[in-house]
């Protein structure tokens, strides 16, 4: 072997020992955002299109996982209220205005919950 080729194999495994333990290290110590979308003022719902950098923060997380579980309570508590609003609705002998918007809104609730995303806190597109 020529020095060069030597120094190149030198090279390669020092870049590749600082991806193998710096990387993980990097990618453990960032914070993840369960976010939801914004509301659009004119119709009073969610917008899952709107860009990143308009979501709203719902709660942080040291890691993927717990981002993920936080989103799953999320939506079972959603999809909780929207069937207590439902046999809420089904037990009475009249339907009352108010029950009916309370669903809509338990609805609307339900869809924001599942529009929600865990957001790496580099992200670029919160920028």
């Amino acid at each position: 072997m020529n020095k060069n080729h030597v120094l190149l194999r030198i090279r390669s495994c020092v870049l590749l020992s600082v991806v193998l333990l710096v990387l993980p290290a990097a990618l453990a110590a960032q914070g993840w955002y369960l976010m939801h979308p914004p509301v659009e003022e004119k119709t009073l719902r969610f917008n899952p299109q709107a860009p990143l950098r308009q979501w709203k923060q719902l709660s942080a997380h040291d890691n993927a996982r717990e981002c993920e579980v936080a989103k799953l309570n999320l939506l079972n508590e959603a999809r909780n209220l929207l069937d207590d609003a439902r046999k809420e609705l089904a037990s009475k002998d009249q339907v009352v205005l108010d029950s009916k918007s309370w669903i809509r809104y338990q609805a609307e609730n339900l869809a924001a919950a599942m529009a929600t995303r865990c957001i790496a806190s580099d992200d670029p597109r919160l920028k």
